[in-house]
């Protein structure tokens, strides 16, 4: 038996924005489109593995403006956001994943992580 203690969820559920919890902070979005995985904050890892899942859901995303795309810009990463910019999302569509926070959201979308160096060709 394991008991978790304070460390876990309290029993009315996830908390809304700003509650925090175990030095955690919680981040509610609608509906979130999330490109993490793996080396997603890497120019290479981000233009040939995650960018083309966005230009796959493009026109639902747009379709609904409720939409954020949650995306990795440690290391210095400046250009997902401009990447994503120039597709035509502002920055109030895009999320940047901060650490310690868990995002959690009405409905998210996770696109199967791309093994490293092999993007599918059908996306490029």
């Amino acid at each position: 038996v394991v008991d978790w203690g304070s460390t876990w969820l309290p029993a009315e559920g996830l908390p809304k924005d700003g509650s925090s919890l175990v030095g955690k902070v919680f981040v509610y979005h609608e509906i979130i489109v999330s490109l993490l995985q793996r080396s997603s904050h890497a120019y290479y890892h981000f233009l040939c593995e995650a960018l083309p899942k966005i230009v796959l859901l493009y026109h639902d995303i747009e379709a609904n403006p409720k939409s954020k795309i949650l995306i990795d810009t440690s290391f210095g990463n400046t250009w997902s956001v401009q990447l994503l910019n120039l597709l035509g999302f502002d920055d109030s569509r895009i999320i940047e994943r901060e650490p310690n926070t868990i995002y959690h959201g009405g409905t998210v979308f996770f696109a199967r992580p791309t093994p490293l160096h092999t993007p599918y060709p059908h996306l490029l």
